[in-house]
């Protein structure tokens, strides 16, 4: 099974921390650790297994954030995200001088969430990443762990989502192998799964959703693609068939 993406919380309101943990866990993201200060960010950064940072730029005083990014650079060297209100124009430029991977705004939705942490992980995996580019657009990719390198997925390859205990299994025609992600299957149709894609996957029964554009043909209940079958339970029939513009 792929592990989970594991991402600290520093931030010093407690609020916030408990609505970023919240938001996190439904994206699939396990909680490394959470800080409220400076100090204990930074027995946290030398003590905890972690992937990547969220990260406020004031911790209880001015810039601290910035301060233990530069930290972060040179002890660590992980992806870190900034999380904050509107900054001044001065702190702003002091956040971006530290290269974040991605850089949002409170309130954070789900959505601009995952995006930055994949636009994280795309840049820290790339080993000329380039200035900051500030993006929220929906990205085409995801990533998954394995170890202690990322794999890079294209949503386009992804044949099915399948249920898995508190798991979802993608299926990549790519590679023909089956990825793990710590999410559910309505969680990583509703969560993870971008926008523009949400209409290109189809549900075929309780547990499996496939990718329209894999799909050749169907024969009674057994829906064939060129990765494999799946059978199609009755709820989920004549959707299907209106679909595929079936008449009849």
């Amino acid at each position: 099974m792929d592990e989970a993406i594991r991402v600290l919380i520093i931030e010093d309101e407690e609020v916030w921390r408990k609505f970023l943990a919240i938001k996190l866990d439904q994206l699939g993201y396990t909680i490394a650790g959470e800080a409220a200060t400076f100090e204990d960010a930074i027995k946290l950064l030398s003590t905890t297994e972690y992937d990547l940072i969220l990260m406020d730029i004031n911790l209880n005083s001015r810039g601290s954030g910035i301060e233990l990014a530069h930290v972060v650079n040179q002890l660590y060297k992980k992806p870190f995200i900034f999380i904050t209100f509107t900054p001044d124009t001065m702190i702003a430029d002091e956040a971006a001088a530290t290269n974040p991977a991605a850089y949002l705004q409170k309130p954070v939705n789900a959505t601009s969430l995952r995006v930055a942490i994949q636009n994280a992980l795309r840049r820290f995996s790339d080993p000329a990443p380039g200035p900051f580019v500030h993006s929220t657009a929906e990205q085409d990719f995801f990533f998954v762990k394995q170890g202690n390198n990322y794999k890079k997925l294209d949503w386009k390859d992804i044949v099915h989502l399948r249920s898995n205990k508190n798991y979802t299994l993608l299926y990549s025609a790519s590679d023909k192998k089956e990825y793990a992600i710590r999410s559910s299957l309505s969680r990583t149709h509703q969560l993870i799964l971008p926008d523009q894609f949400k209409n290109d996957f189809i549900q075929v029964n309780r547990s499996e959703i496939v990718q329209f554009s894999y799909i050749e043909e169907l024969r009674g209940e057994d829906l064939r693609t060129s990765c494999g079958s799946y059978v199609v339970t009755e709820g989920y029939l004549d959707t299907l068939k209106n679909r595929m513009n079936i008449l009849s």
